[in-house]
Parts: C-alpha cells; sequence; structure tokens
C-alpha cells in the first residue's frame, strides 16, 4: 500500500510479482491518487494517476479486473496476472 511509485525498476519488479502469482492470483494496489485535491497533503512524487498505474501494470501483464474510488484520498485497483481476465 502506497510504496508501488517508490520502485526504482518497476519493470523487473512487476515482472517477478506476476511470475509468483498462483494461478488465478490477484494483487491489490493502492496508491495515493495524483487527480484532485483529496490527497494534496501527500508530496507529488508519491501520487499515481489512474493513467500511469494502468500503463505501467498493463504492458507488465496484468489485467484490472476492478478499480474503486471510495477511499478518501487513494485509488484502489485489483489486478490479475493473466492476460484477457475478465473485468468484475
Amino acid at each position: 500500500m502506497d510504496v508501488y511509485h517508490e520502485f526504482q525498476k518497476p519493470e523487473p519488479m512487476l515482472a517477478a510479482m506476476r511470475a509468483s502469482l498462483a494461478p488465478g492470483g490477484t494483487i491489490t494496489l493502492v496508491e495515493y491518487r495524483l487527480e484532485g485535491e483529496t490527497a494534496s497533503h501527500i508530496n507529488i512524487k508519491h501520487r499515481m494517476s489512474v493513467e500511469q498505474v494502468l500503463a505501467e501494470w498493463t504492458r507488465a501483464g496484468f489485467t484490472l479486473l476492478k478499480r474503486t474510488e471510495t477511499l478518501p484520498s487513494q485509488h484502489l485497483f485489483i489486478f490479475s496476472g493473466k492476460r484477457g481476465a475478465r473485468p468484475r
């Protein structure tokens, strides 16, 4: 939670995370919102946009299953490591 933005080399880390998932496994990512004002108390370097997360994670082979925007200042994403998984 709130650590993915700190990865200095996200590509190999995402590849290792995807490879370590059990069949049917999922990963939940929570990051402060770059968009809007709800996370303005957090340094901009520690916030991420939906577009940035989706671009990096889908390029790494993950499929977004669900996105929730009900947390006060963070995005919540649930990804499958399986390409072409069906979103909920």
